[in-house]
């Protein structure tokens, strides 16, 4: 399951149906619905108080917040 977290632009999460605080994850901007997503970075980390969960943060080229479509990959 993924979404946003609090409304906030560029700011989502991304909950699995397992615990992944021993994996490793990363995230890249992606193409939404075939489209150019325009360029931008994105930064990850653990879901707070949720061991199951990503937080992923996306972000413009002038490192502003901004609503980008994303890849994530998990390794276990």
């Amino acid at each position: 399951m993924s979404g946003r977290v609090g409304g906030g632009t560029g700011v989502y999460e991304v909950i699995f149906d397992r615990d992944v605080t021993e994996c490793s994850w990363v995230a890249s901007i992606g193409a939404g619905n075939g489209t150019n997503s325009g360029r931008g970075f994105t930064r990850t980390a653990l879901r707070g108080n949720n061991d199951s969960g990503v937080f992923v943060a996306t972000y413009d080229t002038n490192d502003a917040d901004a609503d980008r479509p994303f890849h994530l990959h998990v390794h276990c």
